[in-house]
């Protein structure tokens, strides 16, 4: 009696790069790699995306999927701003979430909360170089300015807000907005005085600036 020979079964991941390499041959059109549900399924069991099938190399399917790119973690650096009156004696203080936190702080003997806060997020940004870096703040006044492109109505209003009045801190925002809206840049609120340990630190730093201050 003969004995067939058993070829060794594909695996999900050579039927997967079989489908995408036919496509490919078959010269599929764009718009067909974001909707064909063959594509979709052969990128799932791949763990790639539409869109990067599409842009592989003509030969890929011979060595397999690209490998995984490990995406870079966003450092965090957390600010906080502190004032006694308001106006009054105040200071600002930053750190960041690393094993060995880098801080901030400095204060002034008259100023206000916000100045205090936009001062926080402004000098962290100019001395934490790396990027990308998320800017985590208790200031909704802060992070909605850059979140929520308030900057951009003051620029196009000679720097008058909705209710025609100048707006405060013109000389801090003019500096910390090109800082803010350049790549790898962005911005966190978070809820103040809430448990978070570096919000904590954050506001310990730009207390004891103030109280340096006032003294």
């Amino acid at each position: 009696m003969a004995h067939e020979e058993h070829q060794p079964r594909a695996t999900a991941e050579q039927l997967a790069l079989d489908t995408i390499s036919m496509a490919r041959a078959g010269g599929m059109p764009d718009p067909y790699w974001l909707t064909d549900p063959r594509i979709a399924r052969a990128c799932s069991v791949l763990g790639i995306t539409a869109a990067e099938a599409r842009d592989l190399p003509p030969d890929a399917y011979l060595t397999g999927p690209p490998p995984a790119v490990t995406p870079t973690v966003a450092l965090e650096v957390w600010t906080d701003g502190a004032c006694s009156g308001n106006p009054g004696p105040g200071g600002w203080g930053w750190i960041t979430n690393e094993s060995k936190p880098r801080t901030g702080s400095g204060g002034d003997p008259a100023t206000t909360n916000q100045r205090m806060e936009i001062a926080a997020a402004l000098n962290a940004l100019r001395s934490v170089q790396e990027r990308p870096i998320v800017v985590v703040s208790d200031s909704t006044y802060v992070v909605n300015c850059i979140t929520k492109r308030w900057y951009a109505g003051w620029y196009r209003n000679g720097w008058r807000n909705s209710k025609k009045e100048s707006v405060a801190n013109r000389d801090l925002w003019e500096e910390l907005v090109p800082l803010a809206t350049a790549s790898g840049v962005t911005f966190r609120w978070v809820k103040g005085h809430a448990g978070h340990a570096l919000n904590e630190a954050a506001d310990a730093l730009a207390v004891a600036a103030r109280d340096a201050a006032r003294a």
